[in-house]
């Protein structure tokens, strides 16, 4: 009989063992689930990660060409700028000179006249 009871006492041990190694196994078996979603879900991430930084290294292309033709034009803008601005210098001095001539003109003009007078 006491042979029979711990044989008995054993084999309820070894249910019991039996049912917690079931259980460990299947809370492993969720683990393992759970990893292999996160582990998706982390390469899904990496995936748009990297979609962003392709995305974001385009935009700075586009933007550093936008900003060198901006360049390009408010420099091409200054050049010509300074050219209207040569050229606005140069008429102003020319009708300096131009005014000048005309003053120099007047006086010959008025010297003359009064020359003629005196003549008469």
């Amino acid at each position: 009989i006491r042979l029979q009871q711990d044989l008995s006492n054993a084999m309820e041990v070894i249910v019991s063992q039996t049912d917690q190694i079931q259980l460990m196994d299947t809370e492993a078996a969720s683990m393992n689930a759970l990893l292999q979603a996160a582990r998706e879900k982390e390469k899904a991430l990496t995936t748009s990660l990297q979609e962003s930084v392709r995305q974001v290294g385009m935009c700075q292309e586009h933007m550093s060409d936008v900003v060198s033709r901006h360049q390009h034009d408010l420099q091409r803008l200054q050049d010509n700028l300074l050219g209207e601005k040569e050229r606005a210098d140069l008429l102003n001095s020319l009708r300096q000179k131009s005014k000048e001539a005309l003053r120099e003109k007047d006086a010959i003009l008025v010297s003359a006249l009064q020359d003629l007078n005196s003549v008469f």
